[in-house]
């Protein structure tokens, strides 16, 4: 019906009607107007299960050709028992942060390497950090995986199955591609890879944390003291610990909270000890935990 037509048929009984609003109309529907609405949204989405097959989802099936063996070194590696393997690995894998425009093109450059959106206004901000992958870390990779990234194009094209050899071929002359650029064009062109900070606005006594850290150069680290002073530092992962060192530097009075396996590597290259490990109940030296963490924060953040 038109919006006329509704508001000329009057409800059956003033005390059975239920009133509807949007932005454009008011509608008044009957008792049993509503049940004949609900009768036939429950007939469709029958129907719609029955001839779609949507409540039994089909099974997507991809044939990637037979997987490739795990280098020896890499077996190596996973077999050895923790104690000895976490040390092992975070002695070769110390916090070491890689390049960026502003160290390959000069600060006084045009190409900076942070991005900084506004996700929550006036409380929660993105910082995208732009930067080139370190030729020590490639070398390192090609270590692990058991030979030069030549061999393991030759064995990968080896083992792909016939449908997906014209893709791989083309990524990987892509690749060589992108190789050949020097450094200052991969630094003008967005570098490597990126990783993304966010900062929060704390409730109640003000502050900032920040939440994944990046590199703290001279231009993020202004912008980042205008919005406040940085009280908690946050690592959410092991692995990607290259800034965290740097960042508890650059704030000395922040409360770092990171996993364990980070605090260790940290450690090798003279950060000093983090306040809340997040993976362990106690560690025997007073610091505090993930619980304490969350309570430290409670009313301020949901950590």
């Amino acid at each position: 019906h038109t919006k006329n037509e509704i508001h000329r048929t009057p409800p059956l009984s003033k005390t059975t009607h239920r009133r509807y609003s949007t932005s454009t109309m008011v509608l008044e529907l009957d008792t049993a107007t509503t049940a004949a609405a609900t009768a036939l949204t429950l007939s469709t989405i029958y129907l719609l299960k029955k001839h779609h097959n949507l409540s039994k989802p089909q099974k997507l099936k991809f044939d990637y050709g037979k997987p490739a063996p795990s280098p020896l070194p890499l077996k190596i590696l996973t077999s050895l028992p923790d104690f000895l393997r976490i040390p092992l690995f975070n002695s070769t894998a110390k916090p070491s942060p890689p390049k960026d425009a502003i160290d390959i093109l000069g600060p006084n450059s045009d190409v900076s390497p942070f991005e900084i959106s506004e996700v929550l206004s006036g409380k929660i901000w993105r910082v995208r950090y732009h930067y080139l992958i370190d030729p020590e870390f490639k070398k390192a990779m090609e270590g692990i995986l058991g030979g030069s990234m030549a061999d393991l194009k030759d064995k990968a094209l080896e083992i792909v199955p016939d449908h997906l050899r014209e893709t791989l071929e083309k990524d990987f002359k892509i690749s060589e591609e992108y190789d050949a650029l020097s450094e200052e064009e991969r630094a003008r062109n967005g570098g490597d890879m990126k990783q993304d900070m966010f900062v929060i606005k704390l409730e109640g006594e003000g502050g900032l944390l920040l939440y994944n850290p990046i590199r703290m150069h001279a231009e993020v680290k202004k912008w980042i003291e205008e919005r406040g002073k940085v009280k908690f530092i946050v690592s959410g992962s092991s692995s990607h610990t290259n800034h965290l060192p740097g960042t508890a530097l650059a704030y000395p009075d922040a409360k770092i909270v990171c996993a364990s396996a980070a605090d260790a590597k940290c450690k090798l290259v003279g950060m000093r000890p983090a306040d809340y490990l997040y993976d362990v109940n106690k560690d025997g030296t007073g610091r505090g935990t993930m619980k304490d963490a969350k309570e430290s924060l409670k009313g301020r953040v949901e950590l």
